[in-house]
């Protein structure tokens, strides 16, 4: 299994342009074993728990790049795939820290505003996720999520507005605990 990219690939080339074509014509390829590999890993993260290392080991083979890649796609189901999969991976603490530290923010703001439900739904997920850590709120609200969240709770569909009312809940509470403790002091 493989998490190359066609990018990559074009790098690996000996400076001539006789692979282009290949590559192009396998690109289709690339995307569906990606596919295949991204199932794999969601499926096997799935039923792991908080405390298991399986979640850093398989964090630490894929990468922050590759991630970051993965999520600048032109395929929404490689985004969306590569987002549930975030989602699992960011239960363990350690694993959140990197994605929020490695410029992942910007992927979801982007992902977010998406046409398609099914990649909002994952986005959310994660944010959901990444949400219930404070330091992690404010590097989110730092990408502007907060306004792209309660946009989000006019959408026509219950599916997304449910699923954005919890992190927007998580934001908003720190948020306001932050603003009482200053005020406190």
């Amino acid at each position: 299994m493989s998490f190359t990219t066609i990018s990559q690939q074009q790098q690996q080339q000996d400076g001539g342009g006789q692979y282009k074509v290949a590559i192009r014509m396998l690109s289709s390829q690339i995307e569906v074993e990606q596919e295949y590999g991204l199932r794999v890993l969601i499926n096997l993260t799935a039923k792991s728990t908080p405390g298991n290392k399986l979640q850093t080991l398989v964090f630490k083979i894929i990468g922050i790049q590759t991630f970051n890649e993965l999520l600048a796609s032109s395929s929404e189901v490689i985004q969306m795939l590569s987002v549930w999969l975030l989602f699992h991976l960011t239960i363990a603490d350690e694993n959140a820290q990197q994605v929020m530290e490695g410029g992942v923010g910007k992927h979801i703001v982007d992902l977010l505003q998406s046409d398609t439900e099914d990649v909002i739904e994952k986005v959310l997920w994660l944010v959901a996720n990444l949400s219930r850590n404070q330091a992690y709120s404010y590097m989110l609200t730092s990408y502007g999520i907060t306004e792209v969240l309660t946009s989000l709770l006019s959408v026509p569909s219950d599916l997304i507005v449910g699923a954005s009312a919890l992190p927007l809940r998580n934001l908003l509470h720190k948020d306001a605990s932050r603003e009482y403790e200053e005020q406190q002091r």
